[in-house]
């Protein structure tokens, strides 16, 4: 009897079987690892299509809305006594603070439910306190509206 002091050699396919299972157990961790992180990824925000702003005021006004989380998002330039349409506006969420102001003066603001901009018949109607507040603060209406008068 002869006794042999080597090991016993691997077979080439339990070598295989063995790479095989270390390559999927990679590739399960790889894939789980990416999961993870696509999931801890801030989401963006959505987008509302276009809301219709009536501004009754004679003044041409830049409209902006300060979110819950205090960020601020310009929502764009509406012209003086009349609608404009505003398209591809980040919604705010359910609650805006709607800032306006013209010819660098500061309006104020005026608070919305922002549930109500996802409505498509909806409109956003500037208060007549911001042309009061503006002209309390001497802002002056558009040249064009007064020649109208």
């Amino acid at each position: 009897m002869t006794v042999s002091s080597c090991p016993p050699t691997d077979s080439s396919d339990d070598v295989a079987a063995r790479t095989r299972r270390r390559d999927m157990a990679a590739i399960a961790v790889i894939v789980a690892l990416t999961v993870v992180i696509v999931l801890a990824l801030p989401k963006p925000p959505s987008h509302l299509r276009e809301i219709t702003v009536d501004n009754p005021t004679p003044y041409r006004l830049l409209l902006s809305v300060v979110s819950s989380d205090g960020s601020t998002t310009p929502l764009g330039l509406v012209e003086p006594a009349r609608q404009s349409t505003l398209g591809d506006l980040v919604d705010s969420g359910a609650n805006w603070r709607v800032w306006t102001s013209t010819q660098g003066v500061a309006a104020g603001n005026f608070d919305i439910d922002g549930r109500d901009a996802h409505d498509p018949d909806w409109v956003l109607v500037v208060p007549s306190q911001v042309a009061d507040d503006l002209a309390a603060q001497g802002a002056t209406p558009e040249p064009y509206l007064e020649a109208r008068r």
